[in-house]
């Protein structure tokens, strides 16, 4: 059986500049033009784009699928894993459209609440529909 961390720390990687951290962001990585965060169970992370360009959320992962991203107690028996609904729609809800946002890696109620689990994210960085329409009227 899988359990949470006591007292772990998670190693951090330097992110890409589109990507400022709180706490404990242990991965980013721009892949074809889309950025990924993976932040631990507890921590959290801003996401941003650069000037005149916002967040597009392509995929919101709250769980674990892995056991080798973000801690867990040594010596657990087999790969855990642990999947929680309904996180692409918050986190579209919350960053799509804006040129930053809060990700906290928490959620309030936890169906498997023995299993350290992790956020991943993926988006991209869009043009703003104001950019567009600023450069539009610039070319008028």
């Amino acid at each position: 059986m899988c359990k949470r961390p006591v007292n772990s720390t998670p190693s951090v990687l330097i992110p890409p500049v589109f990507l400022t951290f709180g706490t404990s962001l242990i991965k980013s990585s721009l892949t074809a033009g889309f950025l990924t965060a993976v932040v631990c169970e507890g921590s959290s992370a801003v996401l941003h784009c650069p000037h005149d360009s916002v967040i597009n959320i392509q995929s919101a992962f709250f769980g674990r699928k892995s056991a080798d991203i973000c801690p867990h107690f040594e010596g657990s028996e087999g790969v855990c894993t642990c999947t929680v609904q309904g996180i692409l729609p918050r986190y579209r809800k919350v960053c799509d459209n804006r040129p930053f946002c809060f990700a906290y890696a928490h959620v309030e109620e936890d169906p498997c609440p023995t299993i350290s689990k992790y956020l991943e994210i993926v988006y991209s960085c869009d043009s703003s529909a104001s950019s567009r329409w600023s450069s539009i009227t610039r070319q008028a």
